[in-house]
């Protein structure tokens, strides 16, 4: 690790504290975004290390950051996501194209900056994207209380804090985002990554992750996909029997631009890139060295 801090992004609407991780220097630059309630020290990428300058981008309202009032994350939009990811990519590299990935919300982050800004993107690597607000499990949960604030935010505590006061308890409740539990709980990767990230898991702010569901409940990129029409060449890998974002979202995407290289794994869910480690790492590791289009 070369750096860790956190930065205030400044947009034309607002501004947000991000944290960041920084793992290495090169002359290609990574940006990679997780998914809601992760933080940057749980979403590894040792396979960039030796590629290039890899930075870890957090959400909004996710890792260790100012905790705000809950009226600022009322605020927040779909659009203000994106908004955020660009002045990210822009605040972060000299004006070379960058190779962006995103697990979830992370993935509709990164989709976003591509289609609204796509010179700044070189390539594009999607992990299980949210596309639109039709989500599954504890988060659509989230998302049918997002009309009803006070709800929200307590059924987002009643889920949440349990696993900030417990690292034995977040790693029991994992097991509703991944499909293939066998796979996920015998990774060698799981237990260190959650002893390295736990303190900062704890720090994530509450009504931080509540604001994001918010977000989450009001997405529809499809729109802006048919509108914009992907330019970049996209590797994008979902689990066939992900319990969080179905399927369906991704095969629509893959269908929509014929830039995007769709690779599904039947019998893994949501944590597909713990779930499907080594396969996945291959794949990417193929396709960075001869990406679609020649770039």
């Amino acid at each position: 690790m070369l750096q860790e801090y956190t930065q205030v992004i400044e947009t034309h609407r607002t501004s947000e504290e991000i944290s960041f991780l920084q793992y290495s220097e090169g002359e290609r630059t990574f940006i990679a975004w997780h998914g809601i309630t992760s933080v940057n020290r749980m979403w590894y990428w040792d396979i960039l290390w030796p590629k290039g300058k890899v930075i870890l981008a957090g959400l909004p309202g996710h890792g260790p950051v100012e905790n705000y009032p809950w009226a600022h994350y009322a605020a927040w939009t779909p659009q203000h996501f994106i908004d955020i990811g660009i002045e990210t990519v822009r605040s972060h590299t000299n004006g070379t194209p960058v190779t962006l990935l995103g697990h979830s919300t992370g993935g509709m982050i990164a989709l976003g900056v591509a289609l609204q800004a796509p010179e700044l993107v070189d390539r594009l690597i999607l992990i299980a994207p949210v596309i639109w607000s039709e989500l599954t499990g504890i988060v659509r949960t989230w998302e049918d209380a997002a009309r009803y604030p006070k709800l929200l935010r307590a059924l987002v505590a009643a889920s949440v804090l349990p696993g900030q006061r417990s690292m034995v308890v977040l790693k029991s409740t994992l097991r509703f985002f991944a499909s293939d539990n066998e796979s996920f709980y015998n990774s060698p990767l799981l237990a260190p990554t959650l002893r390295w990230g736990y303190s900062h898991y704890q720090l994530s702010p509450i009504d931080g992750i509540a604001g994001t569901a918010a977000v989450l409940s009001q997405a529809d990129l499809r729109p802006l996909v048919q509108e914009c029409e992907l330019q970049v060449p996209t590797l994008l890998f979902h689990g066939v029997d992900d319990h969080i974002v179905p399927f369906t979202q991704s095969l629509w995407l893959s269908q929509a631009g014929s830039v995007v290289e769709l690779v599904a794994y039947p019998g893994a869910g949501h944590m597909l890139y713990v779930e499907r480690q080594q396969q996945l790492e291959d794949k990417i590791k193929a396709w960075l060295e001869d990406p679609p289009g020649g770039k």
